[in-house]
């Protein structure tokens, strides 16, 4: 069996996203909760994820940005 690496995550932002496809890397976006059971609904096949999920908050400036930071609601991801 072929070994492919993965990430599972919440927002990403589109460049993210290509360099990780251009990586050979599978992405499961739009992902909540504790990593944990993220990491065990994956294992288990059982994942809920979606992949249209994107962030697009950014502030110039700034030395961090994490979508957890902020609600979807608010309009930053989609």
């Amino acid at each position: 069996m072929q070994r492919r690496e993965t990430l599972i995550c919440g927002g990403i932002g589109g460049g993210a996203r290509k360099a990780l496809e251009e990586a050979d890397i599978k992405l499961y976006g739009g992902v909540t909760g504790e990593a944990d059971k993220a990491v065990a609904d994956f294992l288990a096949g059982g994942l809920s994820y979606n992949l249209e999920i994107q962030c697009s908050h950014h502030h110039h400036g700034e030395e961090e940005h994490s979508c957890g930071n902020h609600s979807c609601g608010a309009g930053h991801c989609h």
